[in-house]
């Protein structure tokens, strides 16, 4: 279950705690790739309890007293080298708006138009900001300033290259950039599925995946790993998911990054062998290697913008490990609260569902399931890889309804050419259903309610092990592998073999599939 710890609780924690990753908050993006983990990840850290925006209890410059103070009562300010207090009444229960500072997005909320959402509040996007660079810097994208026209001696403000574009830009101090590029990579993650405009444009993409332009995660990607993360970075992100309730993925799995967009977009995110960097948060983290208004101390970036609210909060669950189970959808995350045509980013892939909705439901193995109506349609338009081996669901009426049918059917091709599986199968009591796919490859799933119109049925926990040949490999069960031999995952890195877990490996020069 994800772990929201109460804000004023949190806020008594000291600063320099080291990072825990919370059990199972990530689990949902495990085995991921490329555009896939970021949707994935994109419906476990969208959803935060943000403050109002503004000074006071319980609003922004109150949540900057947990995450930018340091030194007693010194406001850290990743802008300028300059020295701010907060006021000596400041607390946990309060603070004011500091002198000489403004509330900075450092993702300008002119690049969405402007709009009070939950970005406009999110405090992994706002930080404390020395009010003349701040008014400097104004809507600009973030990258390299070749002509320099403004500079504090921390921030430079100019024009460079954005993509063969001479646009204007702003630059952070070497010792801030890795820290920027993480945020930026955060806020294309929380809100892709927001519309940019303006300056925003010379950056970012209207798309679920890259979202960031070539030449800005090349550049952020390159900031990431010249500037790792450090204390400061990762006592913010536990003070900012105190506040708030969700984390940045990646503080916490510092290579998250080249996953999405680097040099390891082709391999699958592994948790259980990804570096933190940090104090192990569980036992599956085993890890190896804008304008400013200067007469009001509230107003933030870029000239023509407004403030305030929204909230959201989310909650997971904790299942049993799957083993060598590479597919699981169980439609806890994703919303869909109509029969209409939509587009549903959910655990495991992104569906395109028409006379379909999510909804909590007796018959569901955890909260929610997914409901058809006959004639509805519920597509994968993303790919599985590796395969199925075995095809598991769930199903049955729903309440009281009879008379629907269920059709189900697999593509290897991404959806021209559909296979079926079982064709206007009458549904009853809510059961498990078992079919064996034995297909290699890419694989999407489709299902298809028919019969009686108007009723209904519901269909969860979809399962897809992954296919393996097991002509052409050796299969080892797990607790037969010996301790002191070589064991390497397919994306070539080596691995404990201690901690093994059900599913492929390289051993001796050859595939083994580890049961």
């Amino acid at each position: 279950m994800k772990r929201i710890i109460g804000f004023f609780y949190f806020l008594f924690i000291p600063l320099w705690i080291a990072a825990v990753i919370p059990s199972g908050y990530y689990k949902y993006a495990d085995g991921k790739t490329k555009d896939v983990l970021k949707s994935s990840l994109h419906s476990i850290i969208s959803k935060a309890k943000v403050l109002d925006y503004g000074s006071g209890p319980g609003k922004t410059w109150t949540g900057f007293y947990s995450t930018d103070r340091y030194d007693g009562d010194r406001v850290r300010d990743r802008y300028s080298y300059g020295e701010f207090h907060f006021s000596s009444t400041a607390s946990v229960n309060g603070a004011s708006a500091v002198g000489g500072m403004n509330i900075e997005h450092s993702f300008p909320k002119s690049w969405w138009g402007g709009a009070t959402n939950q970005a406009y509040k999110d405090l992994f996007n706002l930080m404390p900001c020395e009010q003349k660079i701040n008014s400097s810097k104004s809507n600009y994208a973030m990258g390299v300033v070749e002509k320099v026209k403004n500079t504090n001696g921390c921030t430079k403000v100019g024009t460079g290259d954005a993509g063969g574009k001479n646009v204007s830009l702003w630059e952070p101090a070497d010792e801030w950039k890795g820290d920027f590029a993480r945020n930026y990579f955060y806020m294309v993650t929380a809100y892709s599925n927001l519309s940019w405009t303006g300056e925003g444009l010379n950056m970012l993409e209207h798309n679920e995946w890259p979202t960031l332009q070539k030449w800005a995660y090349e550049l952020f990607l390159e900031w990431n790993r010249q500037d790792p993360v450090d204390e400061i970075e990762k006592a913010r992100n536990e003070a900012v998911y105190g506040i708030q309730g969700n984390r940045n993925p990646f503080i916490d799995y510092p290579n998250l990054a080249e996953y999405i967009w680097g040099d390891s977009i082709e391999y699958a995110f592994d948790i259980a062998n990804s570096y933190t960097g940090d104090v192990i948060g569980d036992d599956e983290n085993i890890g190896d290697d804008g304008g400013d208004n200067k007469n009001d101390d509230d107003t933030d970036d870029d000239n023509k913008d407004g403030d305030e609210n929204e909230d959201g909060t989310d909650d997971g669950n904790d299942n049993e490990d799957d083993g060598d189970m590479a597919f699981c959808e169980d439609f806890e995350f994703g919303s869909k609260g109509s029969y209409s045509k939509g587009t549903v980013v959910c655990t495991m892939a992104t569906w395109s569902m028409d006379d379909v909705l999510l909804y909590k439901d007796k018959n569901a193995n955890d909260e929610v399931s997914m409901r058809l109506r006959s004639g509805g349609v519920a597509e994968m338009i993303t790919d599985k890889r590796g395969g199925c081996d075995m095809l598991t669901f769930y199903a049955g009426n729903f309440n009281s309804d009879t008379g629907v049918t269920l059709t189900v059917s697999y593509s290897l091709d991404g959806g021209k050419t559909w296979t079926s599986v079982i064709n206007s199968m009458t549904l009853a009591e809510w059961k498990q259903y078992e079919y064996a796919i034995k297909q290699p490859g890419n694989i999407r799933l489709k299902f298809e309610a028919g019969g009686t119109s108007g009723k209904r049925i519901n269909v969860d926990d979809v399962k897809m092990t992954n296919y393996v040949e097991e002509t052409d490999v050796d299969v080892v069960m797990q607790n037969k592998v010996f301790l002191d031999d070589v064991w390497y995952d397919l994306s070539g890195r080596k691995c404990d073999a201690s901690m093994l877990k059900p599913g492929i490996y390289v051993h001796g020069g050859k595939k083994v599939v580890v049961r």
